[in-house]
């Protein structure tokens, strides 16, 4: 809260003195506190109404995105009326210049939540690994794989957006403009085959590409178009990775008398994208366990388990394909689509529970 004030504050010094608006120092501070308030709060309350919706059982990630984008339009509108009322107040603004600003301003608020609190969810999620729900347990943001395919198509991406805003540029037309909609395409070929991580870092690059390009070369006359722009390809971009269903883990340990009872290795659903894989991490068991049996649920479904893999206590000890020590990686290349799986799909198992 006091880092978000700060933000505020620092930013209202700084567009007093750009615009030469004629105020002293105390009432600049009283702006900025003004504003930062205005603009926190009711976005503080989208966020709980959000985080207490997924404790209640909204895990599915399609209804986690759909509740996500209606939340960050109405708070996005609520933080309009409330900031521009006290920018008027405050003498930032003029109150005849309402009527042309409010709009761009929920335009605008409403595409920064959308690009950038996904980014920030999974950047934060990795400071606070213990939170009782993360969101990127079910979207899947706590799978990197970055590879140099996915280089490519961010250079990709970036140069096709380059020649949309220089098209714009030189013809100096409104149509031009509406090119930007055309990164929809690349935007969503990343979102159906990289991991969600991935797939909001390009969202938010090209969101700040965007915004730099708008000022370097002066299209304010154009900036609804990209406003709108950056609003239609965050939303399809969330909907558009190839989630090849939400899974439930569990483990039990084989020991010379038998086989433990099932110990859940996931709170919640992990949702598992197309291309995803999803490692598991569980403490080893006493000098007596030999090994252990990886259980899965099938898709979409949280009420009985498959044995999916049996690994050895030596594998768990080295880290099994792969991945650290005492971890275990579920590749998931059946689910994704490809034949030389490492696990196989569950769909053709005998439940165990």
């Amino acid at each position: 809260m006091t880092a978000l004030l700060t933000g505020c504050v620092l930013i209202t010094f700084y567009t007093a003195n750009h615009y030469n608006i004629p105020l002293n120092e105390w009432q600049m501070l009283k702006a900025g506190l003004l504003y930062g308030l205005a603009h926190i709060l009711p976005y503080a309350v989208g966020a709980t109404a959000l985080r207490s919706l997924a404790r209640q059982g909204a895990r599915d990630i399609s209804r986690v995105i759909v509740l996500f984008l209606v939340i960050a339009a109405m708070s996005s509108f609520c933080a309009t009326w409330l900031v521009i009322p006290t920018l008027v107040i405050s003498d930032m603004m003029k109150e005849s210049e309402i009527a042309a600003t409010w709009l761009p301003f929920w335009i605008g608020d409403m595409a920064g939540v959308m690009v950038l609190a996904p980014f920030f969810v999974g950047l934060l999620s990795r400071f606070l690994p213990g939170a009782l729900f993360r969101l990127t347990d079910t979207a899947g943001l706590q799978q990197q794989n970055f590879s140099s395919r996915y280089l490519g198509k961010l250079v990709l991406n970036t140069l096709l957006l380059t020649f949309c805003m220089v098209l714009a540029k030189v013809t100096d037309s409104p149509n031009s403009a509406f090119a930007i909609f055309f990164l929809v395409i690349p935007h969503m070929w990343i979102a159906c085959s990289e991991s969600a991580v991935l797939n909001v870092t390009s969202v938010a690059l090209s969101s700040f590409l965007i915004a730099f390009f708008v000022h370097l070369f002066d299209l304010m006359d154009h900036v609804m178009v990209y406003q709108f722009a950056i609003n239609v390809i965050a939303a399809n971009t969330l909907f558009g990775g190839d989630q090849a269903g939400a899974y439930k883990y569990a483990v039990s340990a084989i020991t010379r008398a038998g086989e433990s009872q099932l110990t859940d290795l996931s709170v919640a659903a992990i949702s598992v994208g197309s291309d995803q894989s999803v490692d598991l991490n569980f403490t080893a068991g006493d000098a007596n366990t030999v090994g252990y049996k990886i259980y899965r649920t099938e898709k979409d479904k949280t009420d009985k388990y498959y044995c999916i893999a049996r690994i050895s206590a030596a594998q768990l000890a080295d880290g099994v394909d792969g991945v650290a020590a005492g971890y275990f990686r579920d590749k998931n290349y059946k689910i994704a689509g490809t034949e030389d799986a490492f696990l196989i799909d569950n769909s053709d198992r005998k439940s165990v529970v």
